[in-house]
């Protein structure tokens, strides 16, 4: 396969959108967060007592908040 291409026209390489970098600035943070937050902690829930790093609770809490509010916003439409 050739690549066609007009005289005179750049070809123009990969460049990231601003949702992309910011995706990956945001990622950065969150790798930042867990390597800096790697003590234990205790969790206690009723009568359950765990026992894990603060960054993996910190992660479960943001996976249930996603998570209602991912069923808050369909009983919307």
């Amino acid at each position: 396969m050739t690549d066609t291409q007009a005289p005179g026209e750049k070809k123009r390489g990969w460049r990231p959108s601003l949702k992309q970098i910011a995706a990956a600035v945001v990622m950065v943070l969150a790798l930042v967060f867990a390597l800096q937050n790697q003590d234990e902690t205790n969790i206690t829930l009723f009568f359950w007592n765990i026992r894990s790093p603060l960054w993996l609770c910190m992660l479960i809490l943001l996976i249930l908040g996603v998570g209602a509010g991912w069923l808050v916003q369909k009983r919307r439409d």
